[in-house]
This record gives C-alpha cells, sequence and structure tokens, in this order.
C-alpha cells in the first residue's frame, strides 16, 4: 500500500495547490471494509466547512478516477482542518 499511499499523497497535494490549500498530512486507517482515509488541509486565512467539503468532493471524485485509487470513494475521505476537526468519522 506504500505506493498507493504515495500516489494519494501527489494527487491530494495537486488539488489542494490548485484551491489554495496545503496537505499538512494524511493518514489511512482501518482495514479490510472499514477503511478511512484521513486529509488534513491548511491555509494561511484558516480552512472553513466549505473549504474542507469542497476538497473532499473534488479530491474524492479524481480519486475514483484513477486506476491506482479506484477503490477510494468520496465517502471514504475525509478533509480535515489541522486546528479544529470539522468532520472525521468511519465509514462501511
Amino acid at each position: 500500500m506504500a505506493a498507493g499511499l504515495e500516489k494519494v499523497r501527489e494527487i491530494a497535494e495537486r488539488v489542494a495547490q490548485s484551491s489554495g490549500l496545503e496537505v499538512v498530512d494524511i493518514e489511512l486507517l482501518g482495514g479490510g471494509k472499514v477503511r478511512m482515509l484521513r486529509i488534513f488541509i491548511d491555509k494561511p486565512d484558516g480552512v472553513t466547512h466549505e473549504d474542507c467539503s469542497s476538497y473532499s468532493r473534488e479530491v474524492g471524485t479524481i480519486f475514483q478516477s484513477n486506476a491506482a485509487t479506484a477503490t477510494i470513494t468520496a465517502k471514504s475521505v475525509r478533509a480535515i482542518a489541522p486546528r479544529r476537526i470539522i468532520h472525521a468519522t468511519p465509514f462501511s
């Protein structure tokens, strides 16, 4: 999964940069059918709920269209502001 996580980071950072955001950290939690990808994002003025929501939708769509990350669905991606966790729940 290390190679897959590198591809995830590459995509996450590209999407963040296009939105004026920075990827602070990425975590892949759980295993089997219960997994969660958390991407921590930030920007100089702080991250809003809308930033997190928009980023999550955009990066999730790209993950689904990329063969290396196709198993990551939009509902498995959680964009989180590092200073205040906005939404981080596991999915099944």
